[in-house]
């Protein structure tokens, strides 16, 4: 699902059940940076086959070190965003590094619901042990996840505004 909004749903759901230990703006952004690697492949795809390194927990460990290192200087504006939309922002630099490698595997573990060709746990194995739907059954997944994490959103909001009333 190159650049779809399908990852926002299992990455918000999982990011807002678990801010507390996550950095929010980071595991959800790891969600959308690893399919990067598929503009690439449709840039340049010359009619073979070209396999999915970013779509390994290998790699995409890596891509979402990276993206935590790159996010850093963004700290305070996300902290201001977040606080816009009334959800608390702290975060330091190991739970954005945490945030980026989860995050990143979430989105490799849902294009793996689906994708046979995606070798997950390459280099030791290019099978993948997780497809077992088809596209169509996978984004009504996503879509479902992020009804509820639109859900969970709205609960913090009313505890939120509910704290503040007493």
């Amino acid at each position: 699902m190159p650049l779809t909004p399908y990852h926002l749903g299992p990455n918000s759901l999982v990011g807002l059940l678990f801010k507390r230990w996550l950095d929010l703006p980071v595991f959800v952004a790891a969600g959308f940076v690893v399919d990067v690697e598929v503009l690439f492949i449709e840039k340049f795809h010359q009619g073979e086959y070209i396999p999915r390194y970013a779509h390994t927990l290998l790699v995409s460990a890596a891509i979402g070190v990276g993206l935590a290192v790159l996010m850093v200087p963004f700290k305070k504006p996300c902290m201001a965003v977040m606080k816009k939309i009334g959800l608390p922002y702290r975060s330091g630099f190991v739970t954005m590094v945490l945030s980026g490698v989860l995050g990143a595997w979430l989105h490799v573990i849902v294009d793996g619901f689906y994708r046979t060709g995606v070798g997950i746990f390459w280099p030791l194995d290019m099978t993948n042990p997780f497809c077992r739907y088809s596209r169509k059954e996978t984004e009504h997944l996503c879509v479902l996840a992020l009804a509820a994490a639109v859900c969970v959103y709205l609960i913090l909001a009313a505890r939120r505004s509910k704290k503040k009333r007493t």
